[in-house]
């Protein structure tokens, strides 16, 4: 449809680039959700280094710096595939309204497990969040839904850029 509403070179162009962008983020997801049905024997520390891997991957590309740092420690039980495809995709969203919205430089990220909960930490070093956006767009509810369904807690702190951290007890 949006390639036959394109009524010169130019404007098949940006379709096209569109239309390609659309299909690797459909891609990735169902790519994502495969995996996490997938995951019987995946470890925290497989955890790390697919967080680790997909940040890298989607933030380097926009020409974005990224730096992870991953805490695992003793936990009694290892990620499910509930907890893996809502952690992910989380992720993936405030990756995503970084590089659309921040106009950061540089993103650091905190994977933490231990005994107690498990931590992800996203901050970046943009312009911030004013208050009044906190919550307006779909992305940000739906973050804090995943939180929620997964027992935990989305708080999002804007200052010298914005951090979304989520929580979530053991």
């Amino acid at each position: 449809d949006l390639a036959q509403k394109g009524s010169n070179a130019k404007d098949m162009r940006n379709t096209l680039k569109t239309i390609s962008g659309l299909s690797q983020e459909g891609l990735t997801e169902i790519r994502g959700f495969i995996q996490s049905l997938d995951i019987k024997d995946t470890t925290w520390q497989d955890m790390a280094a697919e967080l680790r891997s997909f940040g890298s991957n989607m933030i380097e590309s926009h020409g974005l710096l990224f730096n992870m740092k991953g805490l695992i420690g003793d936990a009694d039980a290892q990620p499910n595939s509930l907890l893996y495809l809502n952690l992910l995709r989380t992720y993936k969203e405030a990756l995503t309204n970084i590089i659309k919205h921040s106009k950061a430089k540089t993103v650091e990220v905190l994977f933490s497990v231990n005994k107690e909960k498990i931590t992800l930490s996203v901050k970046d070093d943009g312009i911030g969040l004013k208050e009044k956006e906190k919550g307006t767009g779909r992305g940000i509810t739906n973050m804090i839904m995943r939180a929620r369904e997964l027992g935990g807690q989305l708080t999002i702190s804007s200052d010298k850029g914005t951090n979304i951290m989520l929580e979530i007890p053991m």
